[in-house]
C-alpha cells in the first residue's frame, strides 16, 4: 500500500482568520501542491496570498478557497467585500499553473453601483495582476460581459483573440448601421478600417470614439447620451474572450496607466 505523503507544510497554514478561509476540500488537499508550487519558489503561504488578493481594499473583505483541482494544477478563490450590510463588490478568480498554460481567470467581477468610481475594481484586478506575475503566470484571461464590460476592459489593456474579433464583427456592424447619421462621415471611416482588421487589437480603434451618440442599453433602460465607443461596445450586446499578456509591452502600459489613475481611494 502506497503511503500518503507526509505534510510538509506548518499545522496553522489552513486554520484561516477574519479575512481567509478555505473550504474543506481545498484544505484537506492543497498544502503538499502548494508548498511545492508556490510556497518554496515565491515563499507566499495561502493566507498571504489571500490576503495580497484584497490588499488596499479596506472594505470588511473576505476571501474563500473555493476548490482545488490537482490535474490541472488550478485553484480558485471568492472575493466579497462588505459595508455593514451592503455587498461592496463580488468577485472570482481561478490561477492555474500546468507548465506551459499558466495563467489566472477573471470569473467574475462586480462592483455596486453606489460604490462605482472609488478604484474598486481597478484595485482586484491590481493585485491579481501582480499576484499572478510573482508566482510565475504569464497571463489574465477573462470574458468580457455584463453591460460595459466588453468596452471598460479595454481600459485596462484586455484584448479580445483574433478568433473573437470575428464573431462580434457583426454585432458591431449592426449597432453602427442602427445609429445612422448620428455617426459623422470621419468616424464612420475609422470603424470600418477597424471592422476590416484581422487583429483583435483593432477594437482598440473603436472604443477610441468619443463623439457623444443617443444609444439605448442593451440592458431594459431608456436612451442617453454616450461616447460612440462605449454605445459600439456596451450597447450592441456582445461579449469576448481576451487575455492581458505579461509579455505584451503595449497592453501593459495601457493596464499601469489605467490602475495608476484608478486604484481605489480608502472610503471616507
Amino acid at each position: 500500500m502506497a503511503r500518503r505523503p507526509k505534510n510538509r507544510w506548518p499545522a496553522d497554514w489552513f486554520i484561516g482568520d477574519s479575512v481567509v478561509s478555505f473550504s474543506p476540500a481545498v484544505a484537506s488537499r492543497i498544502g503538499n501542491w502548494w508548498h511545492a508550487n508556490i510556497f518554496v519558489p515565491f515563499g507566499i503561504t495561502p493566507l498571504e496570498f489571500g490576503r495580497r488578493l484584497v490588499a488596499d481594499l479596506d472594505r470588511q473583505d473576505h476571501v474563500e478557497f473555493l476548490s482545488f483541482d490537482y490535474r490541472y494544477k488550478r485553484v480558485s478563490v471568492m472575493l466579497k467585500g462588505m459595508a455593514g450590510n451592503t455587498l461592496v463588490y463580488l468577485a472570482g478568480h481561478t490561477l492555474s499553473l500546468a507548465p506551459q498554460d499558466e495563467h489566472a481567470e477573471v470569473d467574475l467581477l462586480s462592483v455596486d453601483d453606489d460604490h462605482q468610481g472609488q478604484g474598486i475594481g481597478a484595485t482586484l484586478i491590481s493585485n491579481l495582476v501582480e499576484l499572478a506575475r510573482t508566482v510565475g503566470a504569464r497571463k489574465v484571461v477573462l470574458k468580457a460581459g455584463l453591460e460595459a464590460g466588453p468596452y471598460v476592459w479595454l481600459k485596462f489593456g484586455f484584448f479580445p483573440t483574433d478568433e473573437e474579433w470575428e464573431k462580434i464583427k457583426a454585432p458591431i456592424r449592426s449597432k453602427l448601421d442602427g445609429l445612422g447619421k448620428m455617426v459623422s462621415d470621419e468616424a464612420r471611416t475609422r470603424i470600418d478600417a477597424a471592422l476590416a482588421s484581422s487583429k483583435g487589437r483593432a477594437i482598440a480603434i473603436i472604443a477610441a470614439e468619443e463623439d457623444l451618440v443617443m444609444s439605448k442599453p442593451i440592458f431594459d433602460a431608456p436612451p442617453r447620451d454616450v461616447p460612440l465607443g462605449r454605445a459600439l461596445l456596451a450597447d450592441s450586446g456582445i461579449g469576448w474572450y481576451g487575455e492581458l499578456d505579461f509579455g505584451d509591452s503595449a497592453a501593459m502600459s495601457i493596464y499601469k496607466d489605467c490602475v495608476e489613475r484608478n486604484r481605489a481611494r480608502r472610503p471616507e
